[in-house]
This record gives C-alpha cells, structure tokens and sequence, in this order.
C-alpha cells in the first residue's frame, strides 16, 4: 500500500510537467504569420506600367486621403508613382514576391489597401510586372 501511495504521489509530480511540456510542443509549433494564399496566374504576355498597374493605384490607392502628393508615402497618383516606388525601395527585381510593395498587398493582418486586399489578378499583375523588371512601359 505505502509502495502504491509512493509510486502515485511520484506520478502526480510529473503530470503537470507533462502538461506543460505537451501545451508548450503543440502550442508554439502553431504559431505563424497568416498570409492570403494568392495563387499566381501565368501571365505571359509583359504588364504595362501604364496600361496594367497605374489604373490598380488609381482606383485603389491614390486619391482621397491615403497615396497622394504630400500624403502617405509611396506617392501612387498618375504623375510620381513609379519613381516613388523605384527611389523608395518599394520593388525587388531580384526576389519579387519580397517586394515590400508585393508583401503589403498581400498580408492579411494589415492588407493594402486598407479594408481588404486587391483582387488576385490585380495583385498577380503586380507580382507580374516585377517579375518583368518593373520597366516603366
């Protein structure tokens, strides 16, 4: 009896490390930035700068309060937009899904333009003309 009193009160020490240990394994390993998964279009045919992606900034971004002159940088109206993003480091040619142009369209926690995201082929064609140099075309 003192034997089976020993081998519990001995058990009941390591319960709540084994608790602990399961919450802490299973806990941490579920932590992780949510990003919008957007699945990538083929777009062979190149984006224009003109034609493709300054209509996204006019009707998403620039105007009102938000990526105007003097505003909230970058500025995205028709006239400074693809010098503020080339001189503003906004565009990686390199590693264009890095772009922190392309990773602020597309986080989920704080998505621009605020209020939702872009739709995925206007996001894909951003993703697009970077991939294509980011050519002012």
């Amino acid at each position: 009896m003192k034997q089976t009193q020993n081998i519990l009160h001995n058990l009941s020490k390591g319960i709540p490390w084994l608790v602990f240990l399961f919450v802490a394994t299973f806990g941490l390993t579920g932590c992780e930035k949510d990003y919008v998964y957007i699945p990538k279009l083929d777009v062979t045919t190149p984006v224009s700068y003109a034609a493709d992606i300054q209509p996204i900034w006019n009707a998403s971004c620039a105007g009102g309060p938000c990526h105007d002159a003097g505003s909230i940088d970058p500025d995205l109206t028709t006239a400074s937009s693809y010098n503020a993003l080339m001189t503003g480091g906004y565009v990686d040619t390199v590693n264009a899904a890095s772009s922190i142009l392309y990773v602020r369209m597309t986080d989920s926690n704080d998505p621009m333009p605020p209020g939702g995201l872009l739709t995925a082929t206007e996001t894909n064609k951003v993703l697009a003309w970077i991939e294509q140099g980011a050519k002012n075309n």
